[in-house]
């Protein structure tokens, strides 16, 4: 997460939280874990979790599989800012249309700064409102 880079109030508070005496932090990931560390958080308080595989997973086997002329739905969850290059994706995925598989629906869900200027960019990159849905997070 960068909010505690960018937003000094946010780091102020997540150092405030992370320091109360009945909290813990996880971390799924290694970088999250030493980006808590660099923070000053204590050691102590984070507890790393892995990605785990659940045996409760065999029984819920896939039936059905992608086939060519089925619709690509893909969906984006994120800050509508800067930093996270919806505008990258909007602009690749309008490409992927256009060369390699036309029957394909972005979905980005978030809100944030750049929020307006997406539709306008999909419109602009032919995707428009056929191909891509925004919905504010």
């Amino acid at each position: 997460n960068s909010l505690p880079v960018l937003e000094p109030e946010y780091k102020k508070q997540l150092l405030q939280l992370a320091g109360a005496r009945n909290v813990l932090l996880s971390a799924l990931s290694e970088r999250m874990h030493q980006s808590m560390l660099r923070l000053g958080i204590d050691p102590a308080r984070i507890h790393r979790v892995a990605n785990t595989f659940n045996s409760s997973f065999l029984a819920q086997r896939k039936r059905h599989f992608f086939q060519w002329g089925d619709c690509l739905k893909l969906i984006n969850t994120a800050r509508f800012i800067e930093w996270k290059g919806q505008r990258y994706l909007v602009k690749g995925f309008a490409k992927f249309v256009r060369e390699v598989y036309p029957n394909s629906v972005l979905t980005l869900i978030g809100a944030g700064e750049t929020l307006p200027q997406v539709p306008r960019l999909a419109w602009a990159e032919g995707v428009g409102a056929t191909g891509l849905g925004v919905a504010a997070g």
